[in-house]
């Protein structure tokens, strides 16, 4: 894994991802809905994002990318992680594959 480069890197977590938010949908869609209104859940829900932006950071690490271009890359990074995007994905009918690839990591300018 030492030697992925940022883009297969970000494939392998946003597969890994995608299958678990997969398997345990109805508990994220219960416990973002009820976080506000249930204490005992903001710990540990402030937990997960915790750990899914010190994950984006870590992906952010392995490209090569500019200055101007790292805050961007970074905010793509940590909402492609989201279960919120996992979700809104899904609703578009969109299969795991096309939900795994990173935006715009096949588009060519005209």
């Amino acid at each position: 894994m030492e030697n992925e480069t940022g883009l297969e890197r970000t494939r392998a977590a946003l597969a890994a991802f995608f299958a678990y938010y997969r398997r345990t949908e109805h508990m994220w869609h219960v416990s973002f809905r009820d976080v506000e209104a249930v204490p005992a859940l903001q710990k540990p829900m402030n937990q997960v994002q915790q750990s899914q932006y010190d994950i984006g950071e870590d992906l952010l690490r392995h490209f090569e990318v500019s200055d101007g271009r790292c805050a961007a890359l970074a905010a793509t990074l940590h909402h492609a992680l989201a279960f919120s995007t996992w979700s809104s994905l899904k609703s578009h009918d969109l299969g795991d594959e096309a939900m795994e690839e990173p935006p715009a990591s096949g588009a060519r300018r005209p």
